[in-house]
């Protein structure tokens, strides 16, 4: 028996230090700090994830999914929130994009048909304290 090569990459891709590694078993591991320098965030970004996180985790029940490639979810019996990040501003879907909202954050996705309804965006560390409000709704919902 012989077995020859059927397909072989022209171009072998050099990996960089914010791609996936890998772990002891040979599964990838997405962590934190690939999230934060996958889109390269910028210092600001990181500070307001940090702040959102640790606020998330003081919540009773929640459980942070991290080794998801695209985003970090959060969950109590099921998903309440997921960040997706860009260079300049974390997206967060919501369960629901009706919310006590009066600044209008979320955005109805509804049309998406996804697993969630209403997505917001943060872009400043001084609008921590409102999303936070926010996923605390959305974090209730699941309770």
């Amino acid at each position: 028996m012989y077995l020859e090569n059927i397909y072989v990459p022209s171009k072998s891709r050099k990996i960089k230090e914010n791609d996936v590694r890998v772990g002891a078993e040979g599964e990838e591991v997405y962590d934190i700090n690939y999230h934060l320098n996958r889109k390269n965030s910028t210092n600001e970004i990181k500070e307001i994830f940090y702040k959102l996180q640790e606020k998330i985790q003081s919540l009773p029940g929640v459980e942070e999914m991290i080794n998801q490639k695209t985003g970090v979810t959060y969950r109590t019996t099921k998903s309440f929130t997921r960040f997706e990040f860009g260079k300049s501003y974390i997206s967060i879907l919501l369960r629901e994009p009706k919310y006590k909202d009066p600044k209008n954050f979320v955005k109805d996705i509804t049309s998406h048909m996804w697993g969630y309804k209403g997505r917001a965006k943060i872009e400043s560390i001084k609008d921590v304290e409102y999303i936070f409000d926010l996923i605390r709704q959305s974090y209730e919902e699941t309770l």
